[in-house]
């Protein structure tokens, strides 16, 4: 897991007045809680960015991170509307990809998760878009048996209502 890089950034419209009035500063911070990245205070208005690029309708106060990457967001307050305010952080992704073995494989896979005590909901798709088998765990790994359905190419989807992972699995008899 990856150590968080925090780094803040503040433009004030009062910083060059700080002798007459007082400045409050807010320090906004990124933490991540139950796999979402949110700040330690509320503000008016939010714009995510993934490596620098703007996340295109990322404008709430939480993100879920799908991408290894360093995530910023852009704050700022109507009562303060010539201030904004920027926060980093590399989030601590479990995994970039879903982990399944022996793939290609005989029918009996192991799916690997992260083990977090979520509840993982899987699905299995066939390449003709049909969900074939569908199943729920906890834990870190669970058997997905293929064996009574026909040998080919499938997709695996796996969630835990946050993140959300898909892999190809290739079954041959």
């Amino acid at each position: 897991m990856k150590t968080a890089k925090l780094t803040l950034l503040w433009t004030m419209a009062c910083a060059a007045y700080v002798s007459a009035q007082d400045c409050t500063v807010p320090n906004p911070q990124i933490s991540e809680v139950d796999g979402l990245l949110t700040l330690n205070e509320t503000f008016d208005s939010y714009q995510w960015y993934k490596d620098g690029q703007e996340i295109v309708g990322a404008t709430a106060a939480t993100l879920p991170p799908t991408e290894v990457g360093t995530y910023t967001v852009k704050v700022s307050k109507k009562s303060e509307p010539e201030y904004f305010y920027l926060a980093s952080r590399t989030p601590k992704l479990h995994s970039d990809k879903l982990d399944i073995s022996p793939n290609p494989g005989n029918g009996k896979f192991i799916v690997k998760a992260p083990n977090d005590g979520k509840l993982w909901n899987l699905v299995v798709v066939s390449t003709l878009g049909e969900t074939v088998q569908q199943k729920s765990f906890r834990g870190e790994s669970e058997t997905l048996d293929l064996t009574p359905l026909p040998d080919g190419a499938y997709y695996v989807r796996m969630t835990d209502g946050i993140r959300n992972y898909t892999a190809k699995v290739i079954y041959k008899k």
